[in-house]
């Protein structure tokens, strides 16, 4: 992606963030000029974990279609005593028809949640264990509390204020 893209993203993202009345930490504003000026012990945890804006096409070439922009505001590194954080925190934002490869995580249970805008559509299954789509097995998940299952692949649609929570592989 060029760097206007990812620019252009991450104003977008400020401005609907701001929007809705999110108020976000203050690293997610520092541009590169403001991150060489600061001390680097101070910011040792945002630097090694890695929060902070992720814009990705995934590869694809096409961000309008596939893609992501995506803030990790706190994030954990299992094993490591410094950041024993079991779960992370991100805001991602998802644009009108832009879709998101599918993935998994084996450790990292991770709540979902449509904080506004429009409906948020997502296909659910478990993964095997050669990392490849189980369309064996139904998925059960609670959607604010209540319990839902569906069959591999089915899509859960998330309306504004709605979200689901997301066991581990």
């Amino acid at each position: 992606m060029k760097r206007s893209q990812i620019n252009y993203a991450i104003d977008k993202a400020h401005a609907i963030a701001e929007s809705f009345r999110i108020c976000l930490p203050e690293f997610a504003c520092f541009t590169a000029d403001i991150w060489a000026k600061k001390r680097f012990e101070e910011w040792r945890e945002v630097r090694d974990l890695q929060l902070g804006w992720d814009i990705t096409d995934f590869g694809s070439g096409r961000f309008q279609e596939t893609g992501l922009t995506l803030l990790t505001l706190r994030n954990g590194a299992p094993g490591d005593s410094r950041y024993p954080k079991p779960y992370a925190e991100k805001m991602l934002q998802i644009q009108q028809d832009q879709q998101t490869p599918w993935h998994f995580h084996y450790h990292k249970m991770e709540d979902i949640l449509n904080r506004g805008g429009g409906r948020l559509c997502l296909q659910l299954a478990w993964a095997t264990e050669d990392e490849r789509l189980d369309m064996q097995r139904s998925v059960s998940v609670a959607v604010d509390g209540r319990q839902r299952t569906l069959k591999p692949g089915e899509t859960l649609a998330l309306n504004p204020g709605q979200g689901v929570c997301l066991p581990p592989t």
